[in-house]
């Protein structure tokens, strides 16, 4: 597990390049937060379960100042948020080329849907 990975993709969310696919590969993978959930369940040596929850907390404020919560809305037709326990699958950036992407896309698909119920 690369917990630097996840880190990184936290602490820099803003400027995260990236496409929306990835993002999600992100938060579900190897690197990603359910891995680190799953890590936090099953640890047994409490001197590294304290190390390993500081960097996880840590990052998890991070995370947590640089998105918005949206249900998951933002994501969700990418990936089965309705199925992800996690509350970082609720979340959208709240700046930066993803965040700019996922709005366009918000757009996109509200002009669809207004649309179709004019027509």
């Amino acid at each position: 597990m690369h917990l630097r990975t996840e880190r990184r993709v936290r602490f820099r969310l803003g400027q995260y390049n990236a496409t929306v696919d990835d993002f999600t590969n992100d938060l579900t993978g190897m690197t990603g937060s359910d891995a680190l959930e799953e890590v936090l369940h099953h640890c047994r040596n409490d001197e590294v379960c304290k190390k390993l929850l500081f960097i996880v907390n840590e990052a998890d404020q991070e995370y947590r100042a640089a998105t918005v919560d949206n249900g998951g809305t933002s994501i969700s037709p990418y990936c089965h948020v309705e199925y992800k326990p996690g509350w970082w699958w609720r979340g959208r950036p709240k700046s930066g080329p993803l965040a700019d992407y996922l709005w366009v896309l918000l757009n996109a698909q509200a002009g669809a849907v207004a649309e179709g119920a004019s027509g």
